[in-house]
């Protein structure tokens, strides 16, 4: 009778916290041990994923030159009523002169940052929490044989296996300007470890706006096919563009079918997510207009549609670096993120889908670095430590079948710096693989470790 009376109530607690803010949540840990846990749970987080996509939006703006990012909270109510609350975030990978920092991703709360010496950082925007990846070697650049590569950065997440992975695609060139070597090599949050991807890259990365977007567990580039293409860094004359998709979870490639006004030689393609499906902008040096195209359904070629066509008014003009952000609360607005002339900032801007008119958010603008990056980002809990917790999750949940020994082991070895040496003596003065008493002796050496340190 009492587990019927409770269930309800947990199942309430666990939909009211669900819609709260991160900040309100990570205060609730400390109320009980029962709380905490159900917190951390991984149902509990992606719950609150979900829910927070209607609730918790927060608009992101990153600057490439300095070590802060400025916050807007509340992105439904701020950007519309003028009332901005602007929160300042280290940036976990510091800057220097000769190293620009640049976004390369955003997944459920998590950004990715890569330094153009290779660095790269994860950052949960709403606990602050941050890591920083192993260093990866730029490979060939220092083989006196190459002269140049191009880098092109993903992050995303594997729904199958429940991690998030940062895959680089690199691509090496000799002095005769020709593609010398190819090299995928792929991240994995929970091994946190490189490792390179098997399957081959039969293609070749654009030099210029080699951006990428994550979409439906895939990862997007532009490319060209090998076999027509001129020498990689001295590219004359180029062969028709293509969208080639990387499967985060199977680790194959996949090529994404184009609009016939997209397949031209004469444009290249920025890419982003909007509303989440993939959205692509075409740029040229001609253009007086900046067109949207988005695949409302996945993989699906006569799903592109033009969404709209951002016409500038008075004086001819085009906007080169024109990306769509994110819709609006209504869904009759969408955020533009507007590139400058020469050296006119960037602004942020929105397009009315209905009256076919973009205003600038002048306040706003006001408050925005010279060089930014936008995006719409949701609060989650997601933890960038999962790697060293679940391994003891997932013992402790075994632990009365044969991985008994581990665990204690495991427990021991991850809080610990000297487990080594005094694991060895402890193991020596019990019996462990006997029967009963196990729950103790895990407890004891909780204790022993706590008082340690």
């Amino acid at each position: 009778m009492d587990n019927q009376q409770r269930l309800p109530v947990e199942l309430l607690m666990t939909e009211v916290f669900s819609r709260l803010p991160v900040k309100s949540l990570l205060r609730f840990k400390s109320l009980s041990k029962p709380i905490c846990s159900t917190i951390d749970s991984p149902d509990f987080i992606k719950l609150h994923i979900t829910n927070s996509l209607t609730h918790n939006l927060n608009l992101l703006i990153t600057d490439r030159h300095r070590d802060e990012f400025i916050m807007s909270f509340d992105f439904n109510d701020s950007l519309t009523e003028n009332n901005y609350v602007n929160v300042l975030l280290q940036n976990p990978l510091k800057t220097q002169p000769q190293h620009a920092i640049k976004r390369m991703g955003l997944c459920n709360g998590i950004l990715c940052l890569v330094r153009s010496d290779g660095d790269i950082a994860l950052l949960n925007t709403a606990t602050r929490k941050h890591h920083i990846l192993p260093h990866l070697s730029q490979g060939l650049l220092k083989d006196r044989c190459c002269v140049g590569a191009v880098f092109c950065y993903g992050f995303g997440y594997d729904h199958l296996n429940d991690d998030y992975k940062v895959v680089r695609i690199a691509q090496f060139t000799d002095i005769y300007a020709k593609c010398m070597h190819c090299e995928v090599m792929i991240y994995s949050l929970k091994q946190n470890a490189w490792r390179k991807v098997t399957q081959d890259f039969p293609y070749s990365l654009t030099v210029v706006h080699n951006s990428s977007a994550f979409v439906s567990g895939n990862m997007h580039f532009q490319v060209e096919p090998i076999s027509q293409l001129a020498p990689v860094l001295l590219i004359h004359k180029r062969a028709a563009n293509m969208i080639v998709a990387f499967d985060f979870s199977m680790e194959n490639y996949n090529v994404v079918p184009l609009p016939h006004s997209l397949l031209s030689r004469n444009i290249h393609l920025n890419f982003t997510v909007l509303g989440g499906c993939l959205c692509v902008i075409p740029i040229t040096n001609r253009a007086v207009r900046g067109d949207i195209w988005v695949m409302k359904e996945y993989g699906v070629k006569d799903s592109w549609v033009k969404l709209f066509s951002v016409v500038p008014e008075g004086k001819k003009s085009n906007y080169p670096d024109l990306l769509p952000v994110a819709f609006s609360t209504n869904g009759n607005k969408v955020l533009l993120e507007i590139s400058g002339k020469g050296s006119q900032p960037k602004r942020l801007a929105w397009y009315d889908l209905k009256k076919k008119k973009m205003k600038f958010a002048n306040k706003l603008n006001k408050m925005l670095p010279h060089i930014f990056f936008a995006d719409v980002t949701v609060e989650s809990l997601v933890s960038l430590e999962i790697a060293k917790q679940e391994g003891i999750t997932r013992l402790e949940q075994q632990g009365k079948e044969e991985d008994k020994f581990e665990l204690v082991f495991l427990i021991w070895l991850t809080n610990c710096q000297k487990g080594w040496s005094c694991l060895s003596r402890k193991l020596e003065e019990k019996r462990l693989r006997k029967k009963g008493g196990l729950e103790m002796e895990i407890a004891r050496i909780k204790n022993m470790i706590r008082m340690e340190f």
